[in-house]
């Protein structure tokens, strides 16, 4: 099962805009995703959990 993860960014790019990111592993491939509001990185791992479900 896949798990996602939705996160603050660190201060180095929060300072760039980026203020949330996603985070999982799907497969072999780690996804880091970063997002501007918390509702998009959410609505980003809703879709990434659609996509990948088993």
């Amino acid at each position: 099962m896949t798990v996602y993860h939705v996160s603050p960014s660190g201060d180095r790019a929060a300072a760039a805009g980026v203020k949330w990111q996603v985070e999982g592993r799907e497969g072999r491939r780690l996804l880091q995703e970063p997002h501007r509001t918390q509702k998009d990185a959410i609505d980003a791992a809703r879709r990434h959990a659609r996509e990948h479900e088993p």
